[in-house]
């Protein structure tokens, strides 16, 4: 389902195909540059509108905070986004709920991937494993962290992910 330019799914990440640029293309696709300026704009007004309804820390707003830093990462806007991102950091902490804290750091560690930033984006991605992001097929997958591939950072954070996988797993199992 496409989604609209102010809003984003609440299971969007970075990196998939439902990026929420409003459409469902990658939001870094030169031939998609200027909606994803112009939804900008208007998701900075919608989330300020909804931020003052629903409050700073309700996980809609934290998760369309994500998105618009991704977007502006995307942009080489990545100043604007780093404070974006610490924002969403410090909200998501203030909710005491792991999946969006560990969503927040992940978010945060495609950011810096997507600006260049490797030592940052692989000290945020481990921060959002030991917090709770277990998928290392998704990790594996997402194109915003492409650029981490093959650096064996890259390969002991899989791990370190699987490994989650299987202790979480483990402690389910009756």
């Amino acid at each position: 389902m496409p989604l609209s330019a102010g809003n984003s799914a609440p299971s969007a990440r970075c990196g998939s195909s439902r990026h929420s640029n409003g459409d469902e293309q990658p939001c870094h696709s030169t031939e998609w540059t200027r909606p994803v300026r112009r939804s900008g704009k208007l998701r900075r007004q919608t989330l300020e509108i909804r931020r003052r309804t629903l409050g700073p820390n309700h996980p809609y707003i934290l998760l369309n905070i994500g998105a618009l830093a991704l977007e502006l990462s995307h942009e080489k806007r990545y100043g604007e986004a780093e404070k974006l991102f610490r924002e969403r950091i410090e909200a998501a902490t203030n909710t005491h709920r792991p999946d969006l804290i560990s969503g927040a750091w992940y978010d945060f560690a495609c950011g810096s991937a997507i600006a260049g930033h490797r030592a940052e984006a692989f000290a945020y991605l481990r921060q959002a494993i030991d917090l709770g992001q277990q998928a290392p097929d998704d990790i594996a997958s997402d194109a915003d962290l492409k650029s981490l591939h093959g650096d064996p950072r890259f390969e002991a954070l899989l791990t370190r992910a699987k490994e989650r996988v299987a202790i979480a797993k483990d402690a389910t199992a009756p």
